[in-house]
């Protein structure tokens, strides 16, 4: 039954997603073109390089989440000596220092932020083309379908073996060499005569997923992910995964095919649990975490199912709720269109949630990255919004941390000043890495630091330096945690150096570094318990109701009751 709250003072954080821009360059070494690589590891990120008729260099930025562009921006202060380029991205007050390797073919560096930070950028040529206009190259199906030879995919993976084991800190963390080398064998096995890149992908996910490291990652190549977007069939029903069962939210395109919540038993006559378990081998996620895999496959089933099925058609064996007897079902697939345009708002897209009135003295902040382009203007926000908490003297504090991927570190630093009356330090010292080197000494709290009772939501979706505020918080007592466990905590993996393999050019990102909050007492692959577990429901989920907030607030104004 929904509870009825009558007061919340309710203060939300939008939506803030950190890009940056990125210049073009040519003269006589003619680089100009298209350049393109994974920034964050989130995002795809193109530099073009065009030359000016008065023989000058010009360019932008582009990048993508997902298909959708969140940045467009010019660079200036370009200048190009040797293989040496530096350059300016006005918009975001961000330079740039990288170098071309001898054939022009890729181009390392590092983007400096306002705040000083430096963050590695990976990039390679593309095809030529006529950037001066507006438009993409070409896409072709022949992509999809182009075998390459046993002997190219093994130098691929000798390739990839080499960098993980030499590059990786923590290669042997969670599985042994031994392990290591059935994987490989078995990768092998599979080669058959040749393989086409997608299938080539399927193979060699799984041994990415055993580093249980959530920053290690294969992505397949850009042209080829346009050309499935734009040739291959996807699921036309939206699918909520637990467990090792999955059961049907709606569709895609508006038809009522199955009823919601309907249990799928099959898919084209394979059972749900073995697609379930093959997907979960490929997502990547910290150690022993399942929550993260989950959170993956929810939040996109229909394109991780697009990997291992590109049927024209569906046949589904499905149970109606409260019933035992199996249906079946043929429906035709949708274009990746229709099918991204028909899952905008997803499970872990959650509901407004509108203040009621001013009695219950909660406040809610939802951060859903800490991604974030100005630090200055962050802290500026952070201390508005704790300065009206205290103003108004509410003394329970909702934070909701669900789907923060993470980001900038000295984002959640500031974040947890708040939330503190005693100095802390965020960071033990890496030398390797001495940007970061604030985080690493004692941080005093806030001025307008809250005092008072603090509920943090948590789920699979919460990695990277969204876990190492996470620990802080449950290292100093400082929270109460609801949900399910983080996708991590007190330490994680980055640095991160990307890679195209030789041949097929898959795009692989492999970290150089672990990073571990100032605490003690916790060892690696070690679970976090939460104080209040809860798990997603299909009810809930078809109904667009956030449960877990509802219980928050409930467990706020009724703290003795029994659940």
């Amino acid at each position: 039954m929904k509870t009825e709250y009558k007061t919340t003072t309710i203060i939300t954080l939008g939506i803030l997603i950190f890009t940056v821009s990125i210049p073009a360059f040519c003269y006589q070494d003619k680089v100009e073109g298209l350049w393109e690589g994974l920034f964050m590891k989130q995002f795809r990120m193109e530099i073009h390089l065009m030359e000016t008729e008065d023989m000058k260099l010009s360019g932008k930025i582009r990048m993508y989440d997902g298909s959708t562009m969140i940045q467009d921006d010019e660079i200036n202060n370009i200048e190009y000596d040797n293989r040496m380029i530096s350059f300016m991205i006005p918009a975001k007050e961000t330079t740039f220092d990288g170098q071309f390797n001898d054939d022009l073919t890729v181009l390392n560096g590092d983007f400096v932020f306002p705040d000083g930070s430096r963050h590695p950028v990976h990039v390679a040529r593309k095809e030529l083309d006529n950037l001066s206009k507006d438009s993409s190259p070409a896409i072709s199906s022949k992509i999809l379908t182009t075998k390459f030879s046993r002997t190219q995919l093994q130098n691929d993976l000798i390739f990839l073996r080499e960098h993980l084991s030499d590059i990786h800190p923590k290669y042997h963390l969670y599985t042994t060499e031994e392990a290591y080398d059935a994987l490989y064998e078995t990768i092998e096995k599979n080669l058959g005569s040749g393989l086409n890149i997608g299938e080539y992908y399927n193979l060699i996910s799984p041994v990415i997923a055993k580093t249980g490291c959530s920053h290690t990652g294969v992505r397949l190549p850009e042209k080829y992910i346009r050309a499935q977007h734009k040739y291959n069939h996807y699921f036309p029903v939206k699918v909520f995964v637990k467990d090792k069962n999955a059961w049907i939210l709606g569709s895609v395109n508006g038809k009522k095919y199955i009823i919601p919540g309907s249990e799928i038993v099959s898919i084209n006559h394979v059972p749900m649990e073995n697609i379930i378990v093959r997907l979960l081998s490929m997502i990547p996620a910290e150690g022993y975490n399942k929550t993260t895999k989950y959170f993956e496959i929810n939040r996109d089933f229909g394109s991780y199912f697009n990997l291992l099925n590109n049927s024209e058609q569906f046949q589904i064996e499905y149970r109606e709720p409260a019933n035992t007897e199996i249906h079946t079902i043929n429906i035709e697939a949708v274009s990746y269109e229709s099918y991204s345009s028909g899952t905008e708002s997803n499970i872990h897209q959650f509901p407004e949630i509108h203040p009621l009135n001013l009695k219950l003295s909660t406040a809610i902040i939802q951060i859903k990255s800490f991604a974030l382009p100005d630090v200055n203007n962050y802290l500026q926000l952070m201390d508005s919004i704790f300065r009206e908490i205290n103003s108004k003297e509410i003394n329970s504090l909702v934070i909701d941390l669900r789907g923060n991927q993470g980001g900038h570190p000295i984002f959640a630093a500031i974040l947890y000043s708040f939330l503190t009356s005693a100095n802390f330090t965020y960071f033990q010292p890496v030398e390797e890495v001495p940007e970061f080197q604030p985080l690493y000494k004692p941080m005093e709290p806030a001025e307008n630091n809250f005092e008072g009772n603090c509920y943090v939501l948590v789920d699979g979706g919460c990695l990277s330096t969204t876990g190492h505020l996470i620990s802080l918080l449950k290292y100093h007592d400082r929270a109460i945690f609801i949900g399910e466990e983080p996708g991590s905590w007190f330490y994680c993996n980055d640095n991160s150096r990307q890679f195209l393999l030789p041949n097929t050019h898959i795009e692989v990102n492999i970290p150089r570094t672990t990073f571990k909050t100032d605490v003690k007492g916790y060892n690696m692959g070690d679970l976090f318990n939460v104080d209040y577990p809860l798990t997603k429901s299909v009810k809930a989920c078809i109904a667009g109701q956030d449960a877990w907030m509802e219980f928050t607030l409930h467990l706020i104004s009724s703290p003795n009751t029994s659940f």
